[in-house]
């Protein structure tokens, strides 16, 4: 514009000095039907570029009017964006209270994804996943890859959408690779997780001290894993040493746990080292008492007769709580029966029936009764247990 009028401004000088030099005006004669309009050139001149810069001024005033409603614009853009942010901000709360529908949708209604900010994106495709849209999740999850911020979230996720489909080797590749990098309690957690759902627990019983350490496991739980690891493990061992080499190898900090003592002793007992199931029975009985392992020597098949006096000592000792203690009382009551000490078998029974009315126990004292004769009684015992195994 400015280059419009410098040169407008060029002219009309070159217009008005032309005729001043040669002592001579140029004349412009305007005709219409009923007017003759006669001027000199030089006034022509003045009056064209006045009209040009008049209409100049009068379109940049309508310019000026005319922007007022990109000032609204403005301020409707301004309006559409802060509610924007207040659905994204409303998304968030509800994902951290758990209302993951809420989320989603507050989400989905705030912007598109294009327009999204990527930790909105992530709060969207964390709440695809809780609701099982998983297809939604990989969508989403596309896009978050390439944002280094948002990489190691968005990997995370994409773990535990492998793993919640099957796809165990996938959440552990990503799972590992993460490991890396990052020590941190979900990723230790998803690991453990997916060794578990993979049933491999070769690598998971090494994680437990760790797992124990961030509480992602309780010790009940991490006993319940030993426990099942020891029994396939004693399910195939072969002999007495292979038994053994299992005890050798536990941790210390289950040593002691009484399922696990009670598997190793059955386990002797069945490959016929009576010695070493007798002598780690009594050091456990004397160190700390189980119910784990009262519970299995009352399944025994075999009598040790020093564990069964062991048992009564314990008994003597203790008289008002022993009468209470039904895992002490058919313990010493099998091995009294398999000892062939049947009247004494059945005292124990009879007590423990007083103290908690059990299948098992009346199944028991079924067999003595049929050993003493008293067919009668045996059959009564045998319906009560058959009675306690519907209701159970």
């Amino acid at each position: 514009m400015i280059k419009f009028i410098l040169l407008t401004l060029i002219l009309l000088a070159t217009i008005i000095a032309g005729p001043y030099l040669v002592n001579s005006q140029g004349f412009v004669h305007i005709a219409t039907n009923d007017y003759i309009v006669e001027t000199s050139l030089t006034t022509a001149c003045i009056i064209l570029v006045s009209s040009v810069l008049i209409l100049l001024l009068v379109l940049d005033l309508l310019k000026r009017f005319i922007s007022v409603p990109s000032v609204a614009g403005r301020f409707f853009s301004k309006l559409g964006a802060k509610k924007t942010f207040n659905l994204q901000n409303e998304a968030a709360l509800a994902f951290e209270e758990g209302e993951f529908n809420r989320a989603y949708s507050l989400c989905k209604k705030s912007s598109s994804l294009d327009k999204m900010p990527n930790y909105i994106k992530l709060i969207m495709a964390k709440s695809a996943f809780e609701l099982g849209k998983y297809e939604k999740t990989t969508e989403i999850l596309n896009l978050l890859q390439k944002d280094k911020k948002t990489a190691t979230a968005s990997s995370i996720l994409r773990a535990k959408l492998n793993l919640k489909i099957g796809n165990v080797d996938a959440a552990l590749k990503i799972l590992n690779s993460l490991k890396e990098s990052h020590s941190s309690k979900t990723i230790n957690s998803l690991i453990f997780e997916s060794y578990v759902k993979e049933g491999n627990f070769e690598v998971v019983i090494p994680l437990i001290p760790e797992l124990l350490k961030q509480n992602i496991i309780t010790k009940d739980k991490a006993s319940a894993i030993y426990s099942s690891y020891i029994s396939d493990k004693l399910k195939v061992a072969k002999n007495r040493d292979e038994v053994l080499e299992i005890q050798n190898t536990l941790p210390k900090q289950i040593r002691k746990e009484g399922s696990i003592i009670a598997s190793i002793i059955r386990k002797l007992i069945m490959c016929g080292d009576i010695s070493n199931a007798k002598n780690l029975t009594l050091q456990n009985l004397k160190k700390d008492c189980s119910n784990d392992l009262l519970d299995s020597i009352a399944l025994w098949d075999i009598y040790i007769p020093e564990v069964l006096k062991q048992l009564q000592s314990m008994e003597s000792q203790n008289v008002l709580a022993s009468q209470s203690n039904t895992h002490l009382l058919k313990a010493i009551g099998n091995l009294e029966l398999k000892a062939g000490l049947i009247d004494d078998a059945k005292a124990h029974y009879e007590k423990a029936l007083d103290i908690s009315k059990s299948a098992s126990t009346y199944r028991t004292l079924a067999q003595i009764y049929s050993q003493l004769n008293e067919f009668d009684k045996a059959s009564t015992y045998y319906d009560l247990a058959a009675k306690q195994d519907i209701n159970n």
